[in-house]
């Protein structure tokens, strides 16, 4: 009987061992199970990470090409695919660059509020003041969101991005408060742009000025700056001249003197010739004229030849009178003058000789 208790004792012991060693085999395969789980999703997740970021890059290669349809494509397929993805503000970011590239402003200001609300980098502020400006139009909610920046980023470039949309507003007062607190060329641009607007073409032509005493003339927008102010400062002084105001001098003399090389400045040179003219100061007029025929540009040369000949004329050297008349027959043998210059050259024959 003791043999037989012995043998049950250890055949319920071998039971028992066996039953606890598959316990704590199930118990260590399910937990390789799950650390297997783990690893292969961590091996996910990083695969996506790294596909994610892949993805971002792609599209800022795609944007320093500017190749806009690649980029467009490849935000597409980001949004798609990472829709609460970790580079969504950046990806908005460079939807609105790529936009903006395209000069598609308002597909621009929609992704570029979008990258605002989740991130207020200078870069984002920035793109959307350059939008601000070159849309050409007030648009609302950028006017919005660059007002909430403006609290908390005192910068130029949110003064000018404000001033403008002020301007296609028509508030030009408000604009050129704005413009007051950028002390560069781009405020004095903006001033300029701004009184215009207004019709105060006096303080405009002055702003103009102090653009040009400080601006680089290798600058992109210098030239577009320039043919603005010499077609508004000639539009000006023509006005005053038409009014009978004596003060359209200064404008004429500001054109002659400072842009002696443009069209505008030539014609400047001739109109105060003719005002000295009338005044009989002969040496003034003369003074106008030459060097209106000593420039590059031709436009005016036959009417200060003319009028440079009756001058020399007037002052009693005939002999100089003479020759310019000459010289114009062989410059313009077409023009309308040429029967009257015909009959200077016989008139001054008949006193020379």
């Amino acid at each position: 009987m003791r043999e037989k208790g012995s043998f049950l004792f250890l055949g319920i012991s071998l039971v028992l061992f066996f039953v606890i060693i598959f316990v704590f085999m199930e118990i260590d395969l399910d937990s390789l199970k799950l650390k297997e789980k783990l690893i292969n999703w961590d091996k996910k997740e990083e695969a996506r990470e790294n596909r994610e970021e892949r993805l971002l890059n792609s599209i800022k290669v795609a944007i320093e090409l500017k190749n806009t349809e690649k980029a467009k494509e490849l935000i597409y397929d980001y949004s798609v695919n990472f829709p609460q993805g970790r580079y969504l503000s950046e990806v908005n970011f460079l939807a609105a660059e790529a936009y903006y590239m395209e000069k598609d402003y308002e597909k621009a200001v929609d992704f570029i509020v979008k990258a605002a609300r989740e991130n207020t980098d200078t870069k984002i502020i920035l793109l959307m003041s350059k939008i601000a400006v070159e849309m050409d139009r007030f648009n609302p909610i950028l006017y919005s969101e660059l007002t909430i920046a403006e609290r908390n980023i005192k910068a130029d470039y949110i003064y000018i991005g404000l001033g403008y949309q002020n301007i296609y507003s028509k508030i030009y007062d408000e604009a050129i408060k704005c413009f007051l607190r950028v002390q560069n060329e781009e405020g004095f641009k903006g001033l300029a742009r701004a009184y215009i607007e207004k019709g105060d073409y006096e303080k405009a032509i002055e702003n103009y000025l102090k653009f040009f005493s400080i601006a680089d003339k290798n600058n992109l927008s210098y030239e577009s700056v320039k043919k603005a102010f010499l077609k508004q400062t000639l539009y000006y002084a023509d006005k005053l001249y038409e009014a009978k105001n004596q003060s359209f001098t200064n404008y004429y003399k500001i054109l002659s003197d400072n842009f002696s090389e443009e069209i505008e400045g030539e014609i400047s040179m001739v109109k105060l010739a003719g005002f000295y003219i009338n005044k009989k100061e002969y040496n003034e007029a003369i003074k106008y004229l030459e060097k209106a025929l000593s420039n590059k540009i031709n436009d005016k040369d036959e009417e200060a030849t003319y009028l440079l000949a009756q001058l020399y004329y007037a002052k009693g050297n005939k002999s100089k009178s003479y020759q310019i008349f000459n010289s114009f027959l062989q410059k313009y043998p077409l023009s309308s003058r040429i029967s009257e210059i015909k009959e200077w050259i016989s008139l001054l024959k008949k006193e020379i000789y």
